[in-house]
């Protein structure tokens, strides 16, 4: 907040126009059915811009601006204390109502977190697998290598002694 409040100044963004707020107290309402934007303000004021036209209205303490889709305006006066009065109430129901809503969309996130994740470890201990099955198939399907004692030449086939390096029969190097 304090980054915020030294420069004196915050922008607030909504569907159809952006406030400025200077050292005041405002109510910012959407209404997305009806696609209007509002801004009341209850102490100081505050520099409205529309969005398509980026024209700036200044709206003062106890006066309402709407902005419609279609970028129309609509400056008039309202009675701050019925405002006060119903403030309450309608930001305790719109505060339950966020809240609601954000655990709702909180718990259905990590349900998909917690999906994803086990989806991952499904895989990796697949793959695994299917590595280790490869592997050990791999070394069934080798051919064992069996030393004879025998040895043959392989010019006339004569049957040659074990250090032998020349063929007895045909003189040819083994």
């Amino acid at each position: 907040m304090k980054k915020m409040s030294s420069g004196g100044t915050m922008e607030i963004e909504m569907d159809q126009a952006c406030a400025g707020i200077k050292g005041t107290t405002l109510v910012v309402e959407e209404d997305f059915e009806k696609r209007i934007s509002t801004v009341k303000v209850l102490e100081g004021s505050v520099e409205v811009t529309i969005k398509e036209s980026d024209k700036v209205i200044s709206v003062e303490s106890g006066q309402r601006l709407d902005v419609d889709s279609e970028q129309n305006y609509m400056l008039k006066e309202f009675n701050i204390n019925e405002e006060l009065e119903n403030w309450s109430d309608l930001s305790y129901n719109t505060t339950k109502k966020a809240m609601e809503e954000a655990v709702v969309a909180g718990s259905s996130k990590t349900a998909l977190i917690v999906i994803l994740v086990l989806f991952f470890f499904a895989l990796l201990f697949l793959a695994i697998g299917v590595f280790l099955l490869i592997k050990r198939k791999k070394q069934d399907v080798s051919v064992p290598v069996t030393i004879s004692a025998n040895k043959f030449c392989s010019n006339c086939g004569n049957q040659l002694e074990a250090h032998s390096v020349f063929c007895q029969k045909c003189g040819k190097k083994v």
